[in-house]
């Protein structure tokens, strides 16, 4: 006998019989009490009593169901294929009817404009404007460097670099950092 069970004896032994002298059952946890309602169990014997489908014809019934999806499916696509194409061809009606003096788009690539002499000394003036203006903004952006150099040249004339090392600034020598 294990422990457990040697002290269940124990305790049953005590208290089996009570002071008035009548015997009482101890629920000392042998017995195999549910904590489901007797309502809960026939309704689950009853559901595992149902007859179920075989797997075959399971897998049958559900690759019915699923081939009926997709014929749905593709009716729905075919008749919004329909829609649009109506509507495309509407449009191309009310279109046709609003503009009749413009070409198609494959005709307006086939016929191409010729160049004149107008056109190219147009063309020549908007790239000299273009190319002055942008020799402007070097000499402009070629200024504010030199400036900015020279301005960092004279900081940096003025102290020596022991100066510049000691005041925890910037990076030191290496030597100056063994000394």
């Amino acid at each position: 006998m294990g422990k457990n069970q040697a002290y269940k004896q124990m305790q049953r032994a005590k208290h089996a019989a009570s002071a008035d002298g009548h015997f009482h059952d101890a629920d000392d946890g042998t017995i195999d009490a549910s904590f489901h309602t007797p309502e809960w169990h026939a309704a689950r014997v009853a559901s595992l009593q149902v007859q179920r489908l075989p797997w075959e014809e399971w897998k049958k019934k559900v690759k019915e169901e699923e081939d009926a999806k997709e014929k749905l499916e593709e009716d729905e696509e075919r008749v919004m294929r329909e829609y649009r194409a109506q509507l495309d061809a509407d449009r191309e009606k009310r279109m046709g009817k609003s503009q009749p003096s413009q070409p198609s788009a494959s005709e307006s690539k086939t016929k191409k404009r010729k160049r004149t002499d107008k056109d190219r000394e147009k063309e020549k003036d908007k790239e000299k404007k273009k190319s002055k203006k942008h020799k402007k903004d070097k000499k402009q952006k070629k200024r504010k460097k030199h400036k900015k150099r020279s301005r960092s040249i004279d900081s940096s004339v003025t102290s020596t670099p022991s100066e510049s090392s000691s005041d925890g600034g910037g990076p030191i020598r290496l030597s100056e950092y063994l000394k």
